[in-house]
């Protein structure tokens, strides 16, 4: 397999599914949160103590106080099994999503995401080379709801044998780093416009920005060779070169359509929610030099919470090209949870961080 190398250009989540409550899950210092360790915290209580521990959980009482009254001056060190710096600001006492990580407790992007990312860009790539076969393929199941799993089945394989990403191997990557908390709201559009709805901001553990970690990335290349020459698959040109231009392509689409439409003065921004909304375009017009700037072993991708509907699909249903304007009217119809008037943008929401910094931005350098 060929080494590569992840670089974060924004803060990265993918989640565990864990989530710590305040006060007694993790504790607050000015500094940081610290997710509890309990047999650093049974130390300092005492096992003849442990009535006392268990009214402060029933109670939802903050577990520090009791602490400090045991040890004053207790650090974050003496009580933690994982510490986060505060990105900005405090924790709100808002729960605390974690993220994923080994069983040493070493985040780990996963490379199923990595490969996620690739795949997206791959299948884009397939679409806009055949748009006349695409857009003859079905895309509402007969119960009127959106489906892509033709699509799926016409451009990537008809099955899992027969799917050209079997060939693509792509290891974990783990980020031996500290990691910060860092508070994230929707950036929605209501009747009046564009606005933070900060009553729904969450807290969620990231790996910073500038941080980087190896894993590898290969194709199987006898396998895929054999089932090429045996007519199982028929895609000629799988090549991990290939592949991050078709990344760099991809990533340059999205982000250059997410700049001007930002950048659209007609785009009506509420209060507040003018700053972030300017340091987010910023950072996408930053996003747009670097991916411009990768060498042909490079590339700039998007990853994990926060990469939005655009990212996740590459937003092939909005291409004149893929899809005719009433049908993509039809399909935006079955993805939304409700109504909406005309002129409502889809999707209406962005997850950002509080300052307007959007999340899981990487850039991947592999040894060729």
């Amino acid at each position: 397999m060929a080494h590569a190398e992840i670089k974060t250009l924004t803060p990265l989540h993918v989640g565990s599914g864990t989530t710590y409550k305040s006060g007694f899950e993790y504790l607050s210092f000015p500094k940081g949160l610290a997710v509890v360790d309990l047999e650093k915290v049974l130390d300092i209580i005492g096992p003849e103590n442990i009535d006392k521990w268990m009214a402060i959980i029933e109670n939802k009482q903050n577990l520090l106080k009791y602490l400090t009254t045991r040890r004053p001056g207790l650090k974050p060190e003496e009580v933690s099994k994982i510490f986060a710096s505060f990105r900005m600001g405090g924790d709100e006492g808002k729960d605390f999503k974690g993220l994923l990580r080994t069983g040493m407790d070493v985040p780990l992007l996963p490379g199923s995401s990595i490969k996620g990312s690739l795949r997206t860009a791959f299948f884009m790539d397939r679409l806009f080379k055949n748009p006349v076969a695409a857009k003859r393929v079905g895309k509402i199941d007969r119960r009127g709801r959106y489906a892509d799993g033709d699509l799926m089945r016409n451009f990537m394989g008809k099955d899992p044998n027969t799917d050209i990403f079997r060939f693509v191997q792509v290891g974990d990557a783990h980020f031996e780093v500290e990691t910060q908390a860092a508070m994230t709201f929707p950036f929605n559009y209501r009747y009046d416009g564009w606005n933070q709805e900060l009553r729904l901001k969450q807290l969620v553990e990231v790996i910073p920005q500038g941080k980087s970690a190896s894993f590898e990335l290969s194709i199987a290349q006898a396998a895929y060779e054999a089932n090429l020459q045996r007519g199982i698959i028929t895609f000629k040109d799988l090549s991990i070169k290939g592949l991050l231009k078709m990344v760099r392509a991809n990533t340059s689409d999205l982000l250059v359509s997410e700049y001007d439409y930002w950048n659209d003065p007609d785009v009506e921004v509420v209060g507040a929610a003018q700053k972030p909304k300017d340091h987010y375009l910023d950072m996408i017009n930053e996003l747009i030099e670097q991916n411009e700037a990768c060498a042909p072993n490079q590339a700039v991708m998007r990853i994990g919470f926060g990469s939005g509907w655009k990212f996740m699909t590459g937003n092939w249903i909005a291409d004149t090209d893929l899809v005719e304007d009433e049908e993509y009217g039809k399909m935006v119809g079955t993805m939304r949870r409700k109504s909406y008037s005309e002129g409502v943008p889809y999707p209406k929401t962005r997850n950002l961080l509080n300052d307007g910094t959007p999340l899981g931005f990487v850039k991947i350098s592999v040894n060729l």
